[in-house]
């Protein structure tokens, strides 16, 4: 898009500085390790086998657990991120939904009382 628009033009459109355009250009690509790839591995299979519900804390508790493989939570969640996985998020149950369930449920005579009244105020 520079040959349409200037960069000034485009980083007042993303909200960015044109300085840190240019820094971006110059930085150094990062190469990834070894390590990123195989803790990349053991992500991905982990979350495919849950079925993608699990967060960066329970996959790092699970890694842990499992197989002793002992990873911060906060490079779970980098490398996700890198990865574009994310957990699915269970919706919560509305408590309008709840109170609806609740008003037609008529708990159980446990005590024996008797609120039937022939007449009011007769009781």
């Amino acid at each position: 898009m520079r040959k349409e628009y200037t960069v000034r033009q485009l980083a007042k459109a993303f909200n960015v500085s044109p300085s840190g355009y240019y820094d971006y250009l110059k930085r150094p690509q990062k190469v990834p390790s070894e390590r990123d790839w195989r803790d990349k591995e053991m992500i991905q299979c982990l979350y495919d086998e849950v079925g993608g519900t699990y967060g960066s804390k329970r996959i790092a508790g699970t890694l842990k657990e499992q197989d002793g493989y002992v990873i911060n939570h906060k490079r779970v969640a980098h490398l996700m991120r890198e990865m574009s996985l994310s957990s699915k998020v269970r919706k919560k149950k509305s408590s309008a939904e709840k109170k609806h369930i609740a008003a037609g449920y008529i708990y159980p005579n446990l005590l024996n009382r008797d609120f039937n009244a022939f007449f009011p105020n007769h009781k």
